[in-house]
């Protein structure tokens, strides 16, 4: 089964220490052009994930979007506190799921410029 992003490379990690552990990395490889998080990760949470991306010079500019069920405000502000590029609650059925993919794609694939590795 595909859901969007269909012309771009998708790397799932398990937990967000996997995700900071692979994004430090020499060489990492391709950077990644986003990177969406879920609060409720194991071992490290969006939170903490979220933090340690945006604590690193080189990888702070990466735009980060927190794809959660949590449509709670306070969690919404904290993460834009952190730093979060966008924050989106995930939808109940998987067509607006498939649609909500699509937009990402389209808006931070597509249509925003971003540079090509981060600048250290």
């Amino acid at each position: 089964m595909q859901i969007g992003f269909p012309k771009c490379l998708v790397r799932f990690f398990e937990n967000g220490q996997d995700l900071l552990d692979a994004l430090h990395e020499e060489p990492f490889g391709t950077w990644p052009q986003l990177i969406l998080l879920d609060l409720n990760m194991p071992v490290m949470d969006g939170f903490a994930t979220l933090a340690g991306i945006k604590e690193h010079d080189t990888l702070k500019i990466i735009p980060t979007v927190m794809l959660t069920t949590s449509d709670n405000p306070g969690d919404v502000e904290r993460c834009y506190h952190i730093g979060c590029n966008a924050y989106m609650t995930k939808p109940s059925s998987f067509d607006q799921l498939s649609g909500m993919f699509s937009l990402l794609q389209r808006y931070w694939v597509q249509v925003s410029r971003l540079p090509s590795t981060p600048v250290s």
